[in-house]
């Protein structure tokens, strides 16, 4: 399963994704489960095992609960691929758009992206290894993330201050029922042409002299 994508509704939730290629693939199985990722495709509610469709609604949900998802390919015989995840919560804001055109300068970068309705917030997500999956999506979550926290739904930019390296951004809004789903990934690269000025040194040759007591 590739590409899986979520948005959500009041009380709902629909994935969209893409099936594999393979000449024996039958259908998915889609397991759900509250408050955690689903350990196997026996683990959790059935939600849909029909077919090779590639959209999912999910129906008569709980507004503001955190819903995990784990797709799952199969052939005739029911043998199943590994899981892909996802989770989404039903009343969260829609996933923003970041620009594919940040401004990177002096060991700075200015990103930007488009405001989403019912907005509180927004979750800026810096990684500074892309080739590891962004949380809420896929089944690794390790490497070197930090999550800037934006209190202000009417934003749509932010300069962050690097050192010399690759970084990976990825973009939520929040509201009063929980964060939406990610937007899209910017990849960008700090090298010696675009790094911060640097500091100056310590000082040397450092020399002084003694004075008595008695001298101001």
């Amino acid at each position: 399963m590739e590409n899986i994508s979520i948005s959500t509704g009041t009380d709902s939730i629909t994935l969209n994704w893409d099936n594999p290629s393979d000449t024996d693939f039958s259908g998915v199985k889609i397991v759900r489960k509250k408050g955690m990722i689903p350990f196997s495709h026996q683990d959790g509610e059935t939600v849909w095992f029909v077919g090779n469709t590639d959209k999912f609604t999910d129906t008569g949900l709980d507004t503001g609960e955190t819903y995990y998802y784990a797709l799952y390919a199969h052939d005739g015989e029911h043998n199943y691929s590994e899981k892909a995840w996802i989770k989404g919560t039903p009343g969260s804001p829609a996933a923003p758009v970041m620009s594919g055109n940040p401004v990177v300068s002096g060991g700075s970068a200015e990103l930007y992206w488009n405001t989403v309705e019912g907005a509180e917030g927004y979750r800026l997500y810096r990684q500074d290894n892309p080739d590891i999956a962004k949380p809420g999506i896929g089944d690794s979550t390790a490497g070197h993330i930090n999550c800037i926290e934006i209190g202000d739904g009417s934003v749509n930019s932010y300069k962050d201050y690097l050192q010399t390296g690759t970084y990976t951004y990825w973009l939520t809004a929040v509201n009063e029922f929980g964060e939406g789903p990610v937007s899209n990934r910017i990849e960008l690269e700090i090298d010696e042409n675009n790094k911060a000025a640097g500091l100056p040194g310590a000082p040397s040759r450092f020399t002084g002299q003694s004075i008595s007591g008695s001298r101001v």
